[in-house]
C-alpha cells in the first residue's frame, strides 16, 4: 500500500510541475505578445488620428483600409 501511495505522488507531482512549466510558457510568451502588439496598436491608430486631423484624410482612409 505504501508503494502505490507513493508511486501516485510522484506521479501527480511529475504533472504537477509539467503543467505549472507549460502554463507559465504560455503565460509568459502572451505577456510578452501583449506588451509588443499594444503599444503598437496605440501608436497606430495615434498615427491615423494625426494624418486624418492635418493632413489628406484620404491617407488616413488608406491606413484604416490596410488594417
Amino acid at each position: 500500500m505504501k508503494r502505490v501511495r507513493t508511486k501516485i505522488r510522484a506521479n501527480f507531482r511529475r504533472r504537477v510541475k509539467r503543467t505549472l512549466k507549460g502554463n507559465l510558457k504560455e503565460k509568459l510568451a502572451g505577456t510578452i505578445l501583449l506588451c509588443a502588439i499594444v503599444p503598437l496598436a496605440v501608436l497606430g491608430y495615434l498615427f491615423i488620428v494625426i494624418i486624418g486631423t492635418f493632413f489628406n484624410t484620404a491617407r488616413a482612409r488608406q491606413g484604416v483600409r490596410a488594417l
